[in-house]
């Protein structure tokens, strides 16, 4: 079978060297041809960390058609804010059967990524993860550190009743997958909403001035996590509103790291995953502009749609827009009308 990954980042290009270790045919496309080349005169992928290993069996092309051409299973690990673009290039040559999983979907990708490519009549299978699958860095193109395997990671297709295949078909490769009952679970158990935009934003300044410090070992602080757990609870409010009840931040970590505390700083700091993950080296990091335009604005729209009160993530979009001069609502997933439908109208 052949697997192909889309997007040779942090996580791509740590995904396709795992997979490859496991999968005979394994193409990684990046539509970056200077990263391409690279890859190509290497002729390998390292993996260094909790997996170390080289594979030479990943297919490297920054042509989009060769690269989901005759694949069963196409992972997209770029970022979500990207998922529309995508779509649209991948659209008009995928075929009937294929399964695309969005690794993560953050809120609302594999709705949104079906509606367009099923726009074509395809009946292309479209399914999304909660988190990715690993916690992982690139070292330069070529080489993945891969600091840990998550122990459960959630699954679900927009389609209900076609996650179990989706599932049966990559289990015995990614034995973390677990089956959610619906994509309002994993686009609720998207996980990056509270751990990414808002210390990035408390930390602006170190940022800026390119002190490196650990995301979340420094960077969340006593009284961030305590804001964190605010805002968490605006997202867990929401989850439940749509009759699909997520775990709490706290909660999350211990299930998937096996990490406890008392609180959820406590929980962060036993997390031995996150002991080397330093925060972003610049202002414009994905994890405000990914991150508040794919996870809290719809949220936030969502809340706000269904009567709720929900003044954290106000706060977050509030201090975002004048912070850099941007309409992240407007710029981000903000029409969520077509979604709750779908999830409030599930049998």
């Amino acid at each position: 079978m052949r697997i192909t990954v889309v997007g040779a980042g942090h996580g791509g290009q740590a995904l396709a060297g795992y997979l490859a270790t496991m999968v005979d045919d394994v193409v990684l496309y990046n539509r970056t041809e200077s990263v391409v080349e690279t890859l190509n005169e290497r002729g390998n992928i390292e993996i260094q960390g909790c997996v170390s290993v080289v594979v030479h069996n990943v297919k490297f092309t920054s042509d989009i058609e060769y690269a989901i051409k005759d694949s069963e299973v196409i992972m997209v690990c770029i970022p979500s804010n990207n998922h529309e673009e995508i779509a649209r290039k991948m659209a008009p040559f995928l075929t009937k059967g294929q399964v695309v999983v969005l690794n993560p979907g953050r809120t609302m990708g594999a709705f949104l990524f079906s509606q367009i490519v099923n726009a074509y009549e395809k009946g292309v299978i479209v399914a999304e993860t909660d988190t990715f699958l690993l916690t992982a860095r690139k070292v330069e193109d070529g080489v993945s550190k891969i600091f840990s395997l998550k122990k459960q990671v959630y699954l679900a297709c927009c389609r209900n009743e076609e996650t179990e295949k989706v599932y049966q078909k990559l289990k015995n490769w990614l034995p973390m997958l677990k089956k959610a009952e619906s994509i309002a679970y994993t686009s609720m158990a998207n996980i990056g909403v509270i751990f990414h935009p808002l210390p990035a934003l408390l930390n602006i300044a170190r940022i800026e001035c390119e002190n490196d410090f650990l995301h979340y070992k420094e960077g969340i602080s006593p009284a961030v996590a305590t804001l964190l757990e605010k805002l968490d609870k605006e997202r867990v409010l929401l989850s439940r509103r749509l009759n699909h009840p997520v775990l709490s931040a706290k909660e999350w970590i211990e299930r998937v790291y096996g990490s406890k505390g008392d609180n959820l700083y406590q929980a962060i700091q036993n997390t031995g995953a996150y002991d080397e993950v330093i925060a972003p080296r610049e202002i414009s990091t994905r994890y405000i502009f990914e991150d508040i335009t794919t996870g809290i604005v719809p949220m936030y729209c969502m809340l706000r749609q269904l009567g709720e009160e929900c003044p954290i993530m106000e706060l977050i979009i509030n201090l975002a827009n004048e912070l850099f001069d941007y309409d992240f609502v407007n710029k981000g997933r903000c029409d969520v009308t077509d979604f709750l439908d779908c999830v409030l109208n599930e049998v």
